[in-house]
């Protein structure tokens, strides 16, 4: 989901709900700081 599609400008939180054991989780991590 986009940003456009929610009808707004930016997100306040973005939350990790449940990491990901596929993927290591220092990569899940610098995708998160990367949104920032």
């Amino acid at each position: 989901m986009s940003l456009s599609q929610l009808k707004v400008d930016y997100l306040d939180v973005l939350q990790l709900h449940v990491p990901s054991d596929d993927i290591p989780i220092e990569e899940q991590l610098w995708a998160l700081e990367k949104l920032k």
